[in-house]
């Protein structure tokens, strides 16, 4: 099986090698040089790269998923290095360009920071449209605002400039991918302990936890946090279960069984037993019919 995935790895690398050699042939690559325009053939380079996948010896879902892939490493590769560099830093949170032109950044725990590159307008515009096309849709002067999801989880909003001077701007708002313990706020001066340990009482008996916040103030990390905790402490419980029963030489499954029992018995009132009890001699005295009776009475 190894032996089959290296071998479909070589075949994606050599198709890769090919469609870059032949999309840079018929210069069918978007350029973001100011002085010159974007070059809209991404229909005769999605049938360029059709072409040559279809000759190869791959299945349909192969040859869809290496088509995907190639149209998300072009989109990001159509970025541009500077704007793709920023995109794969974890500690960036936000990536966001002004009517000024300049790019900047916000990093977790250093705040917001002024780069010194700067995109054109026609940069600018064609980034939107590129992130249009690939999901499916348009923006116009008419229609000059998009939100959508980036392949790799980045939600951006933007708006392409207008005919009394608006320049493009677009907001790129990043996945946290950071997992912080509560007990990182508490050292940080954000909460302190006896709130961390309200926090972790109410996680532990599942209550709800609303987090709200400006935008950029940290709710995403902060409920990371929390998961982060509830996680553990499933994992701590799960362990503890299963070094019990290992100790008391007990089957698994029958202690988690026997646990809920008691949970039930803890629970039933003196009416609920009451009911069972009566429940179940009346079913003593029913008249039950096996398979054999009901074939009979079927006439089979």
């Amino acid at each position: 099986m190894s032996n089959y995935f290296e071998e479909l790895e070589k075949q994606k690398l050599k198709l890769g090698k090919e469609i870059k050699e032949r999309i840079a042939e018929n210069e069918m690559l978007y350029n973001f040089k100011d002085d010159v325009p974007l070059n809209n053939n991404k229909d005769g380079m999605a049938t360029l790269m059709g072409e040559i996948v279809d000759r190869e010896n791959l299945t349909i879902d192969e040859k869809d998923r290496l088509r995907r892939e190639t149209d998300i490493a072009q989109l990001y590769s159509n970025f541009g290095d500077d704007l793709t560099k920023f995109l794969n830093d974890d500690s960036i949170i936000e990536i966001y360009l002004n009517q000024d032109g300049f790019l900047r950044i916000e990093k977790f725990g250093t705040g917001r920071i002024l780069t010194n590159i700067r995109f054109s307008p026609k940069r600018a515009e064609n980034i939107l449209k590129l992130v249009a096309s690939f999901n499916s849709t348009v923006i116009t002067t008419e229609q000059p605002f998009i939100s959508a999801v980036l392949p790799k989880g980045e939600r951006i909003t933007g708006i392409i400039s207008n005919p009394v001077g608006h320049n493009p701007i677009f907001t790129i708002r990043k996945k946290s991918n950071i997992r912080f313990e509560l007990s990182y706020y508490v050292k940080q001066g954000v909460i302190e302990e006896w709130q961390k340990e309200y926090l972790e009482e109410k996680i532990r008996n599942k209550k709800n936890i609303l987090i709200a916040g400006n935008t950029s103030s940290g709710k995403t990390t902060f409920g990371n946090a929390c998961v982060e905790y509830l996680e553990r402490m499933e994992k701590e419980d799960l362990e503890f279960l299963k070094e019990y029963s290992n100790i008391n030489n007990l089957n698994m499954s029958s202690f988690v069984r026997n646990l809920i029992l008691d949970k039930i018995y803890d629970e039933i009132t003196e009416e609920d037993e009451k009911r069972i009890l009566k429940r179940w001699e009346k079913s003593k005295s029913e008249k039950t019919s096996d398979a054999e009776d009901v074939f009979k009475r079927l006439g089979l």
